[in-house]
């Protein structure tokens, strides 16, 4: 499974949606074609008719998202059918699945 996520600190992706939707967000296979096809990120900033963000917005029924972290998107990979969660920290977007933390007992 392809997941999108927001590394750099400043705006999270998925994880700043108020409206729900966050695990459809982070997965949208337009978007993460788009990236993996190298292109520019720029384009998924504005929010204009036919751009990916429009199209996410009204697939999704989203009725505002916001877009500065859509600069910095990256695609991460985790195995089909996996659990997982995005972790966000001061807009750094981090993808955690089980048995990637360490629990320490002091």
């Amino acid at each position: 499974m392809k997941i999108l996520i927001a590394p750099s600190f400043g705006a999270g992706w998925s994880t700043w949606s108020y409206e729900g939707k966050k695990h459809e967000i982070a997965t949208y296979k337009p978007i993460i074609d788009y990236i993996e096809a190298g292109g520019d990120r720029n384009g998924l900033v504005t929010v204009n008719e036919g751009s990916l963000v429009q199209r996410m917005l009204d697939d999704l029924e989203l009725n505002s998202f916001y877009t500065g972290a859509a600069l910095d998107l990256v695609v991460d990979e985790i195995p089909d059918g996996s659990f997982y969660r995005l972790m966000e920290f001061d807009g750094s977007e981090s993808l955690e699945t089980p048995g990637a933390v360490e629990w320490w007992n002091v």
